[in-house]
């Protein structure tokens, strides 16, 4: 009698774990011993709901593209030192506002508070910004303006330097979009250099446009040294974004100078 055995739906024990598949079932070994049982999709049968494609596009023509731009504006923050992780964390940050503020009828409606998380958003889980610097820049707003503020404070008590290291420099880099005109701008960036010996700082403020249906994005990073030598790396590089805001109002036609054109835009 002939027996035909379907390979594809065998799962062999190897004394340890199942390997293979076994119905709708597909299993496959993981380290210390472990094994993992997914679902095998149906084949020729998968069909995306409405949601399922809009996301997609959205991602594929916003999401994406806007999270590319912010990380090349603080690419001089990051200097390749950031975890691997980063990229993803900001994909899933800029996604989940989009969505968060998308309406039944495709439009994208943002408020002040709509881009609240990306907020202490980290550039190298493996050194926090929070965990160096102790004295925040602080964000206010005034008519057409925004204002950061870095309070006054005393160096060696604030800043957390690694040892062997006497001196840091404090970079501010601010980014503006204005989403549904597809425009960027990214403004002067900002450097501070202070010395682990120096008393108290003095309170500093930097001003900038802000115009109405525009973004803000401020990030800031930490890059320490002694005797000249930089002592950040792959594993160490305080850096994130610590303010983020969105400004009501209808966006101005008008192209100034320093804004450049995106490959995305926001359909209000």
């Amino acid at each position: 009698m002939d027996i035909e055995i379907n390979l594809e739906f065998m799962a062999l024990f190897d004394g340890k774990n199942l390997k293979g598949s076994l119905g709708n079932l597909s299993f496959r070994p993981l380290r210390d011993g472990l094994s993992s049982v997914q679902t095998k999709p149906g084949k020729g049968n998968v069909k995306q709901t409405a949601n399922t494609k809009k996301s997609a596009s959205l991602f594929g023509s916003l999401v994406s593209p806007f999270a590319k731009h912010i990380r090349f504006h603080f690419k001089g923050l990051v200097n390749e030192y950031s975890d691997r992780q980063m990229v993803n964390r900001i994909n899933s940050a800029i996604s989940i506002i989009i969505n968060q503020h998308l309406e039944p009828d495709g439009k994208i409606v943002f408020n002040a508070e709509s881009f609240n998380r990306l907020k202490g958003l980290e550039f190298n889980t493996n050194s926090p910004l929070v965990d160096s610097l102790l004295t925040m820049p602080k964000i206010s707003f005034e008519d057409d303006k925004v204002h950061i503020t870095i309070p006054s404070f005393k160096v060696a008590k604030n800043i957390k330097f690694p040892e062997d290291t006497y001196q840091v420099s404090m970079q501010i880099q601010p980014v503006f979009f204005k989403l549904s005109r597809a425009l960027a701008f990214r403004a002067a960036h900002q450097s501070i250099d202070l010395e682990k010996t120096q008393g108290m700082t003095a309170e500093q403020t930097f001003s900038y446009d802000f115009p109405a249906g525009s973004v803000c994005i401020f990030a800031l990073s930490l890059t320490f040294s002694t005797n000249r030598t930089i002592f950040n790396k792959k594993v160490f590089n305080p850096a994130g974004i610590f303010a983020a805001s969105y400004k009501e109002g209808i966006v101005d036609d008008e192209i100034e100078e320093g804004w450049y054109t995106t490959s995305f835009r926001v359909e209000e």
